[in-house]
């Protein structure tokens, strides 16, 4: 798989039907190849993340029957004093029964970024995958709910999962559900290249189905109708008469001509237009980008010697219309990016808007597309720009399914 979106991921069920009849509804399950998911993470992988990446507590954790393993028990400090895991104790807690968990393993591994990259574009809320790992079959797991959604790639191996269903509708941190009662609605096995699909506030437990195994759980969130609230009480910040002293000490006709004046300026806010929509584009276009560094190039001042085949990525979360729009000045464009926006003049704004357009794009292909309208040596001058502002990185191209 060259490239990730929902539709691959979901594939063969349509995304239509996922968010008609499932998205925050019912829990699903797609059987696929045995080899779907293998060009995202391999068992190699994971010891070259375990011995490589200097990865400890509380983002590397192990479990034994539900209970934390102390880290007492798998790390330690280095001669230099710099804390790092027991590697053979790692190996002999997973082979005496222990779950390996390592959170936002998207940030360790490029294909699996890649993957959660494409999903969220479609779902348009920032997605996060941690990573399970299991080599020898344990008891089944205690019951457990997420105030958020879940897909569960299974890589390797096989995994149980017994399916109870929400007890609390909508249910949250602050509205906790109790345990569902009798057994479970469904039981599934999931095998190499399956998925499934766990709403917010399902009840679930999993073991390991015999043998070693790894899954990754793609976890988001999707915006509740609280959020929106949120969001109109931080735009009523903006009127004066709201900032202002509720009548305590007042008789009750004054309490009440002060929540009537609360509920009108309410009201008018929320009957404004787009404000769903701008709650939504203002929920993205704060997120922060996935980091990438891209050395050497991202960090030198002068790029023109550079490989034309270097790729050009936007350090920009969500590709979308709004991140980039022409300002009140029409020679003038802005670009919002992780909570700030800078103001650019047409060429650099239009450049850097072809460039979430195409994304990834070789830096060939951005010179051809700039010097459509001026010189090459002003492209890289605004490239240059670009990058000084972080909105960019040149990072060395890879063929996703031979990462």
């Amino acid at each position: 798989m060259d490239t990730w979106n929902l539709s691959a991921l979901l594939a063969p069920q349509s995304t239509e039907s996922f968010y008609r009849d499932f998205l925050g509804k019912f829990a699903l399950l797609i059987s696929s190849a045995p080899d779907k998911w293998k060009h995202i993470l391999s068992w190699d992988d994971i010891s070259g993340i375990l011995t490589y990446s200097g990865i400890i507590s509380p983002r590397l954790r192990l479990y034994k029957a539900g209970v934390e393993v102390s880290t007492d028990t798998y790390q330690t400090d280095d001669p230099s004093g710099y804390p790092r895991l027991r590697l053979l104790e790692v190996n002999r807690q997973l082979r005496e029964g222990a779950t390996l968990v390592i959170d936002s393993a998207d940030s360790l591994k490029r294909t699996v970024s890649e993957l959660c990259r494409g999903v969220e574009q479609d779902l348009s809320v920032p997605v996060q995958a941690n990573l399970f790992v299991t080599c020898l079959q344990k008891s089944a797991g205690k019951l457990l709910w997420n105030d958020y959604d879940m897909f569960v790639l299974q890589v390797s191996g096989a995994t149980l999962w017994r399916i109870y269903g929400p007890t609390t509708p909508f249910a949250t941190k602050v509205s906790l559900p109790p345990e569902p009662a009798g057994s479970p609605a469904w039981e599934t096995s999931l095998a190499s290249g399956y998925l499934l699909y766990v709403p917010r506030g399902y009840w679930y437990s999993e073991t390991t189905d015999g043998g070693a195994e790894f899954h990754l759980r793609m976890m988001f969130r999707n915006p509740t109708a609280l959020d929106v609230v949120y969001r109109l009480v931080d735009e009523l910040n903006s009127v004066p008469k709201m900032r202002m002293d509720y009548p305590i000490f007042g008789d009750a006709d004054s309490q009440s001509r002060c929540l009537t004046m609360i509920l009108h300026e309410l009201s008018k806010i929320a009957e404004g237009p787009g404000v769903i929509r701008g709650f939504l584009n203002d929920m993205r276009v704060i997120s922060d980008p996935r980091a990438q560094c891209g050395l050497p190039w991202s960090a030198l001042s002068d790029i023109s010697a550079a490989p034309k085949t270097l790729e050009v990525i936007p350090m920009v979360r969500f590709l979308i219309a709004e991140t980039v729009h022409r300002a009140s000045n029409e020679n003038d464009v802005e670009v919002f990016h992780a909570g700030r926006n800078v103001r650019f003049n047409n060429d650099v704004g239009s450049l850097f808007e072809h460039i979430c357009l195409r994304c990834p794009i070789p830096l060939g292909e951005v010179l051809m597309y700039g010097e459509r309208t001026q010189p090459q040596a002003q492209v890289f001058e605004n490239l240059d720009i670009l990058l000084r502002h972080d909105l960019i990185v040149l990072r060395e191209p890879r063929n996703l399914s031979s990462r």
